[in-house]
């Protein structure tokens, strides 16, 4: 393991592990014929079109009858169907952003589709700006899901070349996730708030947190970025292909923050078309139910209907300043290699846009969570550090005394919630004109990269969680058997209780420590603490699980695990198959779980994780 070096301006501020992005512990992992995209041979013809807003067929059947309807959404982004309507060679003008298309021969289905565009409803009003429309930049933020700096670096190495010579992009390689996971860190960059409980370090206090269920996107008072930017004159779009109910506590007689909610569009795939919401299939790391970013029947990928999407809304606000996320949930989620296949689909879509008055912003919310058993410990460092590259406008470019604030940023620990209070700047000051010292709202957790951050910068002081935190706190790792294997133990019991707790022990197994595993530990703080704490990884048996709680050992000798929540790191296979199939949805059992009905597949139990 390398390190770049992270820029210190006080005493207190840590020093960051960053990973070394080609060891060849990572590189061995991804096999070369999984970096080029597999060939898709549609099984379905796309017989429709919706160009302009006109709706044809291309062609149509005798006995043939098609229809079509209009999904509109929820203000929390719910699919909302409205009535099919016939239509035949003359075609239909649907006034809507998503139209389900459908033909049929008597009582079978013939055709089967789903379009999108961009309908302007000409009769909503817009919020008047005070300036001339050019005097306000867009404002661009593209996530992928569970994409590190490092291995961004690795798969996306023309696009980061292009972007970084040709546009001015800087890389921020320190950035920390600031939560556990995907609905946690997208309300820390678009709400500026704290939706999970964090204490950082082991005997501190849960910082303040704001629940899920309340932070509310549509009130009066919301510091959600649409809504701030809508309100200020700004277009607005929001497009996830994976939800993360962003909008979940609105209510219905309160305003959009949005105008247009791609994230409806592939809600209503999902429930209509089983195979978009996942292939029941194992996935090239081990996962179950593979989560694929393209649609098989007629070979649509993910990537590219949200970049035309965005395409279509710029075109069709050429005259309205813009704010936009577009967020790729499934591209790689199930599996980091796929990332690699994607380069020249970045490269391009980077090539044919303007940018020049935008500011864009390339980020993730948190690193690939699904370890390898060969990388782990790489793999837990990237799992912490989600990428980050900024792209200023031409105009904030040519601002010196900002970009030398903007550079120096970059160098240094930052968080989700700078990135909000980022935006928060670009909101209230445009391109930066104004380098003077600004009052931003006191209550802004994070710093804008366009001021001098808030020092010292360590996980303690921005919010981190100790358990996920980028700082060098940990000791050497080593491997110590009685106390590895004591640490193990407490957290194997930790799990066992927690299934017959929660009223899983019908169908799941009790796990052991795995014997062929032997556990490594590494203490937390060396010398800090009285009652020491660790990180102790270690796998289990059946199905070779990885862990890597904290555990406190006591002055009295016992033992109590810290990471009461921990998951498991590796892919969890076919192993918890059975959760899935008890409730139909994801559960925190599924980490803990071996399903007792594998228990005589020895491929399963002694499974090798890649």
């Amino acid at each position: 393991m390398y390190e770049d070096e992270n820029l210190l301006l006080h005493n207190e501020s840590c020093k960051v592990v960053y990973v070394n992005p080609f060891h060849q512990d990572i590189i061995e992992i991804i096999r070369e014929d999984r970096k080029t995209k597999p060939k898709c041979t549609p099984r379905d013809k796309i017989r429709s079109s919706l160009v302009n807003g006109n709706l044809f067929m291309d062609d149509i059947e005798e006995n043939e009858r098609c229809y079509y309807k209009i999904i509109i959404g929820t203000l929390q982004g719910h699919p909302k169907p409205l009535e099919w309507e016939e239509f035949g060679i003359n075609g239909a003008a649907p006034q809507g952003d998503f139209v389900h298309v459908q033909c049929r021969m008597g009582s079978v289905t013939t055709y089967d589709f789903v379009h999108h565009q961009i309908y302007k409803d000409l009769g909503t009003p817009t919020p008047k700006i005070s300036s001339k429309p050019n005097e306000f930049p867009d404002v661009h933020v593209l996530a992928i899901d569970s994409a590190a700096m490092p291995h961004v670096r690795r798969a996306l190495p023309k696009t980061l070349k292009y972007i970084t010579e040709q546009m001015g992009a800087i890389s921020f390689p320190f950035q920390n996730k600031v939560q556990a996971d995907t609905v946690g860190n997208s309300r820390a960059l678009l709400f500026g708030n704290l939706t999970e409980p964090i204490e950082t370090h082991p005997d501190g206090e849960t910082l303040p947190y704001i629940e899920r269920n309340v932070l509310s996107a549509c009130s009066n008072d919301s510091s959600f970025l649409l809504r701030k930017f809508k309100e200020k004159g700004y277009k607005t779009l929001l497009s996830e292909d994976w939800s993360a109910h962003l909008l979940m506590a609105c209510k219905e007689n309160q305003t959009s923050p949005v105008d247009h909610f791609m994230t409806v569009y592939f809600d209503y795939l999902r429930q209509n078309f089983q195979e978009t919401q996942h292939l029941n299939i194992v996935g090239p790391n081990g996962r179950s139910l593979y989560h694929s970013n393209v649609w098989p029947r007629y070979c649509r990928e993910r990537h590219f209907e949200m970049f035309n999407y965005l395409d279509n809304f710029i075109d069709a606000y050429k005259e309205h300043p813009k704010f936009t996320v577009t967020w790729l949930g499934y591209l790689m989620h199930d599996w980091r290699g796929d990332l690699y296949m994607y380069d020249d689909d970045f490269l391009e879509f980077f090539k044919s846009h303007k940018f020049e008055n935008s500011h864009f912003f390339l980020i993730a919310d948190h690193g690939n969570r699904i370890y390898s058993d060969k990388s782990m410990f790489w793999d837990r460092t990237e799992d912490y550090n989600p990428v980050l590259v900024y792209i200023p406008p031409k105009r904030t470019q040519n601002n010196e005394k900002v970009m030398n604030y903007v550079r120096t940023a970059s160098k240094q620990l930052v968080t989700q919630l700078d990135v909000y209070a980022t935006l928060y700047d670009i909101l209230e000051n445009g391109f930066l004109d104004q380098t003077e010292p600004l009052n931003l709202l006191p209550s802004l957790l994070g710093s804008s990269f366009f001021r001098p951050l808030k020092q010292p910068r360590n996980c303690d002081s921005l919010g981190i969680s100790y358990k996920y935190c980028l700082c060098d706190s940990l000791g050497p790792r080593h491997q110590d058997p009685e106390l590895g294997t004591k640490l193990a133990q407490t957290a194997v019991n930790y799990m066992n209780n927690w299934i017959k707790r929660t009223g899983h022990s019908d169908i799941c197994t009790p796990l052991e420590i795995s014997k062929s595993f032997t556990p490594v530990i590494e203490e937390y703080m060396p010398g800090k603490y009285e009652e020491k704490v660790y990180v102790v990884t270690f796998q289990t048996f059946p199905g070779n699980a990885l862990y890597n709680p904290f555990v406190q050992v006591k002055n009295d000798g016992t033992m109590a695990v810290k990471s009461t929540t921990f998951p498991r790191r590796n892919t969890f296979s076919l192993h918890a198959r059975c959760v899935f199939e008890r409730y139909g949805e994801v559960r925190h059992a599924e980490n803990y779980c071996f399903c007792k009905s594998l228990l005589n597949d020895t491929l399963e139990t002694n499974k090798v994780n890649l």
